[in-house]
């Protein structure tokens, strides 16, 4: 039992930063614990005031202050206990911030690679579900330590009154010891399986939301209920067996105290029958013993709580602990401004060392204001190899520097703003357009954010809504087109102003009319900027000052449009096939 009880204690001091900034808080609702208990307490010393003095002597006036004092006493306790549990959930609610805080910053710390392998919905139930059980034994800490006050308090007091009986009764403490330390084991063993069943049913969620197009397109409704419900059912199975140990504890222990109850009952009847005690004393001891009955019901359920609190703490330490791929040098260099090339030297990249080459030994260099495109078949690492300037990835071999200095001697943020990107896959928030774009600079003015929605020719079709810029595009943009969605990131792109700019088949999936608005809005953004495209449809790229070719990852070919079309190699093959 302490053992556990110590491994439980562990997992909760891993999250002492989170706890520390309260401790003002959890310590005034901790001492305001002290009176409550003494309330709490206070029944059975005045039952046999009662019993022995004031009914046997039939003093009324006696009577009236003590019924007056009843009353004073829990009108005490209204004040009190607000305190107590509102300073608890005030230090909890902030805990439960602070924390939710940290795994988002720490998400967002990670690398490109992590989130290719994370499941969302388990990602998300680490900082809905794991952070609210251990919020529930943050509060059981405080709970917990009331109920020790009033049960010491009891147990003090029903010692003075009469040892022989409260020996008596302890028989069944070995019982409540086993119980504990078992029901403990077995919750804490449920609650790993329950919260890691729940992180699947909210990947079953986000999964079928994300794709509910698709799974209409496809009649795959069945399929998607039956993978939800597998999951669902997982959930519900673990969460029924954490619920029958859960549920049997709480009447467990009033079985023991049935049968210590009977005890008291038994023996100090006895005595009072024989004038060993009075009957105010057996009252009074009669009254402390069902008194400590709840403290210790609800130290049985504190320690459930605890469990599952102890089980949702490793996982949100384990969270914490994961380490990025993407390491900043100790006191970085910041890349102010950018001024000579791009340059790539021999770079190699595989996602893993038992995996295969995505590409080998490429190198290339673009001088500040020329643009570079990247053409190949499907599975040449183009998209991989672009994300390696901002170092969503580190190349696996080999450097990428930055007017002749490594990029890893940068500081993140600053070689991330000297670079813009625009996908085919946009990403908006939920969100007006307006906001959507100025999130491309946050000291942008209102005009310069009008005029990069002029450059991007999206004004037009953001006129024709009646809200104009205040219109919510929905979850991930849904509610606009392809083209519309690409325009507003292409105006985001053009009000962030970045001197690197990175094109990952941007006008790819968008009809001709689409594409043409899109092609004209990339061409604007493109002006003055040194750029590293990918273009599904090569005509897009006709006027780029370079071409690499890439097949099997290695570069086949280079050159400008006109030299690559002459040699009639793969350049060519591909222009005459896709243009």
């Amino acid at each position: 039992m302490l053992e556990h009880g110590i491994e439980k204690m562990k997992s909760f001091l891993k999250l002492i930063p989170f706890i520390k900034p309260q401790w003002r808080l959890l310590l005034i609702s901790a001492l305001l614990a002290i009176p409550l208990s003494a309330i709490r307490f206070s029944p059975a010393p005045l039952l046999k005031i009662l019993t022995d003095s004031i009914l046997i002597k039939k003093d009324h006036q006696a009577l009236i202050f003590l019924s007056l004092g009843i009353v004073g006493i829990f009108i005490l306790n209204l004040p009190l206990r607000f305190g107590q549990a509102y300073l608890a959930r005030l230090a909890n609610e902030r805990i439960m911030r602070d924390i939710r805080e940290k795994l988002f910053h720490h998400y967002m710390d990670l690398s490109s690679s992590f989130f290719s392998e994370a499941s969302v919905g388990r990602l998300v139930s680490r900082v809905t579900n794991d952070v609210f059980y251990v919020s529930q034994g943050t509060i059981n800490l405080i709970a917990l330590f009331r109920d020790v006050l009033t049960f010491i308090g009891l147990f003090v007091y029903a010692i003075t009154l009469n040892a022989k009986l409260l020996l008596l009764t302890l028989v069944i403490a070995p019982f409540l010891t086993w119980l504990g330390k078992r029901s403990g084991v077995l919750m804490k063993g449920y609650a790993f399986k329950m919260q890691d069943a729940n992180g699947g049913v909210y990947a079953a969620l986000q999964e079928a939301f994300s794709g509910f197009k698709v799974i209409k397109a496809f009649g795959m409704e069945k399929l998607a209920f039956a993978r939800f419900k597998f999951k669902n059912d997982e959930y519900v199975n673990y969460a029924l067996k954490g619920a029958r140990v859960e549920e049997l504890g709480g009447p467990s222990v009033e079985v023991m105290g049935a049968i210590a109850a009977a005890i008291v009952i038994f023996v100090g009847g006895n005595d009072v029958i024989h004038g060993k005690i009075t009957s105010g004393d057996l009252v009074a001891f009669f009254t402390s013993f069902f008194l400590m009955v709840n403290p210790i019901r609800n130290l049985n359920d504190s320690n459930m709580k605890l469990n599952l609190a102890g089980a949702s703490s490793d996982r949100i330490n384990e969270t914490l602990n994961l380490k990025s791929e993407i390491v900043e040098m100790p006191n970085p260099k910041v890349l102010e401004v950018f001024s000579k090339s791009v340059e790539f030297q021999k770079v190699s990249f595989r996602y893993g060392s038992d995996q295969p080459w995505i590409f080998q030994n490429i190198s290339f260099s673009i001088p500040k204001g020329k643009s570079l495109a990247l053409v190949g078949g499907s599975g040449q690492g183009k998209s991989t190899l672009i994300n390696l300037v901002p170092r969503f990835y580190d190349p696996t071999d080999g450097n990428i520097s930055i007017d002749g200095v490594n990029l890893k001697e940068f500081s993140l943020k600053s070689v991330r703003s000297q670079v813009s990107l625009v996908t085919q896959d946009v990403f908006l928030f939920n969100d007006t357009i307006y906001n959507n774009v100025a999130a491309g600079s946050k000291d942008a003015t209102r005009d310069e954010i009008l005029n990069a929605l002029e450059l991007a020719y999206a004004m037009p079709f953001i006129q024709k809504f009646p809200l104009g810029l205040e219109t919510i595009v929905g979850d991930r943009g849904q509610k606009l087109s392809g083209g519309e969605r690409q325009r507003v990131s292409i105006a985001r792109a053009i009000l962030k102003n970045a001197p690197i700019l990175l094109l990952d088949e941007a006008t790819s999936s968008l009809d001709s009319e689409s594409e043409r608005l899109v092609q004209k809005a990339l061409e604007i953004l493109m002006q003055g900027r040194t750029t590293l495209v990918i273009a599904h449809r090569l005509s897009t790229i006709k006027n780029v000052d370079e071409i690499l070719v890439l097949s099997s990852g290695k570069v086949i070919e280079s050159g400008t449009h006109d030299e690559l079309m002459r040699k009639t190699g793969e350049y060519a093959k591909f222009y005459n096939l896709l243009s």
